[in-house]
Order: structure tokens, then C-alpha cells, then sequence
């Protein structure tokens, strides 16, 4: 089946347009996000001052140097911001402790077709979400690829309240999902009965992922596109 490549304007018009089917809506609270990902936010951050005090203090050439850490912060708090306000509300549960691990179950597809999958992915885990079993409301951003495929490349879901003070807030979110996506979630544990970090498909052999087998999903350094992959099968 032939695919035509995407042009770099058509993926980022496709990104900014998207939004999930139980968007979050909310605007990001920064200190709470501190706060969560302080590390991240100090190499960031911090690499924007130090390039700046070399710029004005010993030479006008690590402007380009400030230049590159404005552009990633930008571009860090864009992307941070962008998921609470787009991103989809999905149910968490709390599958492993020390290291604290989560499962969200999703469908990857990008409108037609169904590509279920199971993220399993380690978190920090705030102090009232440690708990065994339980079910936390994240919300995720879904990256795109540049090779066509009808499902995104990447799903990158966070605990809500890593992102949001408000216990209202989190509470609400909690009801916008049923028993029924609950029961989906449990099942596709079961069906990948492992906690190992991964982005793992979900029935292969009887959803549209029957067309897809190669094809790695979860890390768009690692996905290839169709001319490749049938390279590899001749």
C-alpha cells in the first residue's frame, strides 16, 4: 500500500488542530509542574540563565547557545501547557510501587481504524495516588509521524494532578470516564501481563494492527517508514 509523506507544514497544522476525545481543558498550573518534574525544569531553565550571563558577560557568540535554550524552552512549556489544554483525559492504574509504575490504555488511531495499545510507564507518584490498584485520570499528548500511517507515533500520558492543584478539578475529570473504559484498561493488562515499561499493541492478529506488525510504535526515533520496512522483509 502506497503512502504519501506528509509535508513538515501538514504535521504541525494536524498537531495544533488535534485534540483528544475527552480533552482537559485546563490551563496548567507551573509551580505544581515544578514541583513534579524539578529536575527537567532546572536543566531547562537553567541553561536559558547560564547561556544569557555568557552572552552579556564574556561573548556575544554564545548567543547562539541562548538562542537554542530559548528555543527548548519554548518549545518544553509549549508542549507542557498544550496537553492540559488539548490532551486526553484517560483512567490510570497504579500497577507497581518502588519504582512507581502506571497502565493507560488508548487508541492510537488518528480518526479511522482501531489501534488499541497499553503504556506502561514509571511516574513519580504523588503521595495520595501510591496506592495499589488505584485509578488516577491522566491526560496525555499524542505525537504524530511523518510517514502516513493512520495512527500517532507516540502516547505520553501524565497523573492529572502532577499538572493541577485543584482536588474539584481532579475529582470531576475522575467521572468523565465509565466502567466500561475501566474494564477495557484491566483487560489489556491482563492481556500484556507484564509491568515492564513499554508502549505495547493490543490484539495484533484481529484489530488494524494486522497491517502493522513491524512497525514500532511509542518511540518515533525508532519507527520507520513503509519503504523501509519492506527493504527488510525482501
Amino acid at each position: 500500500m502506497e503512502t504519501e509523506e506528509p509535508t513538515m507544514r501538514e504535521l504541525l497544522t494536524e498537531a495544533i488542530n488535534s485534540e483528544g476525545t475527552n480533552p482537559g481543558r485546563v490551563s496548567l498550573n507551573l509551580i505544581r509542574w515544578t514541583t513534579m518534574y524539578p529536575v527537567k525544569v532546572l536543566k531547562v531553565t537553567g541553561g536559558l540563565i547560564l547561556s544569557f550571563i555568557l552572552m552579556i558577560k564574556v561573548h556575544w557568540l554564545f548567543a547562539l547557545l541562548f538562542i537554542g535554550f530559548l528555543l527548548w524552552n519554548l518549545f518544553y512549556w509549549w508542549n507542557a501547557i498544550i496537553r492540559f489544554k488539548i490532551g486526553n483525559v484517560n483512567p490510570g492504574k497504579v500497577i507497581h510501587l518502588n519504582p512507581d509504575r502506571i497502565a493507560v490504555a488508548t487508541d492510537m488511531t488518528k480518526g479511522f481504524g482501531h489501534y488499541p495499545v497499553l503504556r506502561i510507564l514509571d511516574v513519580k507518584l504523588r503521595r495520595e495516588d501510591r496506592i495499589l490498584n488505584k485509578i488516577i485520570p491522566t491526560i496525555a499528548g499524542y505525537a504524530n509521524n511523518p510517514y502516513g500511517y493512520p495512527f500517532w507515533s507516540e502516547f505520553s500520558p501524565v497523573p492529572m494532578n502532577h499538572g493541577i492543584r485543584s482536588k474539584k478539578l481532579i475529582e470531576r475529570f475522575s467521572n468523565t470516564y465509565g466502567d466500561e473504559e475501566i474494564k477495557t484498561l484491566n483487560e489489556y493488562i491482563d492481556k500484556v501481563g507484564s509491568t515492564e515499561p513499554e508502549t505495547y499493541k493490543i490484539d495484533e492478529d484481529t484489530t488494524d494492527w494486522v497491517d502493522y506488525k513491524n512497525v514500532v510504535i511509542g518511540d518515533l526515533d525508532r519507527m520507520e517508514g513503509p519503504e523501509s520496512l519492506k527493504k527488510e522483509e525482501v
